[in-house]
């Protein structure tokens, strides 16, 4: 594609190498940070490159040791004004080719001569770059191009797994919807779990295809293994023996007692405290209860205690110990975990459906239920996609209820439960997710306002990333470390970011990019209060009410 005369920039300058040049600007022209450049090479062709930092001038002024502003006032009263001069760093990128296989960018052996022209790049190549002809999520626009929409791909998107991270109030979940709406017209299927209620009441933009279904935060107690019952209970084999033999006693009782239709008639027998039918964790206690009972009685005359129907529990001599503080332990968590645990509540990913998202609203949760609730359903969402992967590959049917594939799971503020600091359930779920979920399609996108504050293993196999404002230091080295494709100009450039703009980085897009993100033309319920509007609606809302009185009249 030919280069036009009025797009030229200046010209190539210094040594050059195959990766980098450095240009200076015509008259009159101040290069932009984030543009993209076509710089002349042998032959008539050109490479594409990005401009990564931009210094300015004036021929009057600079190289001059002024120490005062009336010195250069001075300066500027003899001369006039100062003739400006703008220099520009160009990281190249390559030769756009087109071929069988769409758009490819090819780095030339050789660097360009010094004295070549820089250029706008063309539009048209630009588009063919971020805008390929095949289905992908419209993000934005470049941020010097508005012309050229940027599209990113969603199978590298679930695949390569993304991060979204920025200060607060930069536009995180702006993005984040965004995206969700527009997988949704993909009919993709997308799990977000909304720690802060930021999604709660969503809807969608006008017109726009998909549906949007918010949870109560539930997991149904009967789908718990009993590796997240011991988790719950903060038992381990290896701190607490015994009582975690005697855990896993109670839960196959249990269970025994649920298949022969048993389970409710033990609880009513044990006297146990707002029973829910079929509900295993009720049953674990109630057996614990009875073969405790039997042991203060001395009735037992063997190592086992019958419970019913020929099941019974295997105790020996130091039981009741064990069996006593299972009960407290047990009791405590029906009690503290009511809000959570049911035995009637659907099972969060059987709620799944293409072309819909199903926003799972943990804000009345703590944290460590929060933890439960995402490492329980991260954990079984990957075992049943395996098994759905493995049905497919051996050519069998999947279950009648298996979740649709590929899914695309959100975790705001991940680093509350993604930490780097300390083992928590989700941070083993994600862990695996990050490693295998691309093998059975389940993705994974973390969004985090506290970049440090994540596992980093997590985080680096989080290859795509959307960043935008980022301003502590700290933070933007712990997202370069983490991130293959960001270079430390775009590092650089991170604090200077405006609300919406972001950088894109990863396979999901084929080159960096700064874009301005779309503003999401739908509603999100858990957006921030503004504080004057709330305050002026009180104050409207006092002077309607009858007076209550003053001070004076309050107190007495």
């Amino acid at each position: 594609m030919s280069l036009r005369p009025s797009d030229r920039l200046g010209t190539v300058v210094e040594v050059t190498t195959p990766i980098q040049v450095e240009f200076v600007a015509e008259e009159g022209v101040t290069p932009e940070v984030g543009d993209y450049v076509a710089v002349v090479h042998e032959g008539g062709s050109w490479i594409l490159g990005m401009i990564t930092h931009v210094e300015r001038g004036s021929r009057e002024l600079s190289g001059r040791s002024l120490l005062s502003a009336s010195e250069a006032d001075r300066i500027i009263e003899l001369v006039g004004e100062p003739r400006q001069w703008a220099r520009a760093k160009v990281k190249l990128l390559g030769r756009v080719e087109e071929g069988p296989s769409g758009v490819s960018l090819v780095l030339p052996r050789t660097p360009p001569p010094s004295g070549a022209g820089v250029y706008r790049a063309p539009a048209q190549s630009l588009r063919a770059v971020f805008s390929p002809d095949c289905p992908g999520v419209p993000i934005g626009s470049l941020l010097t191009r508005r012309e050229v929409r940027v599209l990113l791909d969603p199978n590298e998107m679930i695949s390569r797994h993304l991060a979204v991270l920025a200060v607060t109030g930069a536009g995180k979940s702006n993005a984040v919807a965004v995206i969700v709406e527009k997988l949704l017209e993909l009919n993709g299927v997308v799990l977000l779990f909304d720690l802060h209620s930021e999604y709660s009441g969503m809807t969608l933009s006008p017109g726009a295809r998909g549906e949007v279904v918010t949870l109560d935060p539930k997991i149904n107690v009967n789908s718990l293994s009993l590796s997240e019952f011991s988790y719950l209970l903060g038992i381990s084999y290896e701190k607490a023996a015994r009582q975690y033999i005697y855990l896993r006693r109670l839960w196959r009782a249990a269970w025994d007692l649920r298949g022969k239709d048993l389970l409710d008639s033990v609880v009513r027998e044990a006297g146990v405290e707002d029973p829910e039918p079929g509900n295993i964790l009720d049953g674990m206690i109630a057996i614990a209860q009875i073969a405790k009972d039997a042991i203060e009685s001395g009735e037992e005359a063997s190592s086992a205690v019958p419970i019913a129907g020929g099941v019974s529990l295997v105790v020996d001599k130091d039981a009741k110990n064990s069996l006593y503080g299972l009960i407290s332990r047990l009791t405590h968590l029906k009690e503290s975990r009511r809000q959570l645990l049911s035995a009637t509540a659907p099972e969060i990913i059987s709620t799944l459906e293409n072309g819909r998202v199903v926003v799972v609203d943990m804000g009345p949760l703590g944290e460590d239920a929060a933890d439960v609730l995402v490492g329980h359903t991260l954990t079984t969402l990957l075992a049943r996609a395996k098994e759905v992967i493995s049905a497919r590959r051996s050519g069998e049917q999947p279950p009648e209820d298996a979740p649709p594939l590929p899914v695309m799971v959100v975790l705001e503020e991940a680093h509350i439960l993604i930490p780097n600091d300390r083992d928590t359930y989700t941070r083993y779920a994600a862990s695996r997710v990050a490693r295998e979920g691309r093998k059975f399609g389940v993705g994974l996108t973390l969004v985090s306002q506290r970049p440090k504050r994540l596992d980093p293993d997590v985080l680096s196999q989080m290859v795509n990333k959307i960043i935008l404002k980022v301003v502590e230091p700290e933070d933007q080295a712990y997202v370069r470390r983490a991130t293959e494709f960001l270079s430390e100009d775009l590092v650089s450039y991170l604090p200077s970011l405006n609300v919406g703009e972001a950088v894109i980085v990863g396979p999901m897009v084929r080159l960096p990019a700064i874009v301005k993100v779309d503003l999401f033309g739908g509603s999100r319920g858990g957006e921030s209060l503004r504080a004057t509007e709330e305050w002026a609606r009180a104050a409207s809302s006092r002077r309607s009410q009858p007076s209550r009185g003053g001070y004076d009249e309050l107190v007495g």
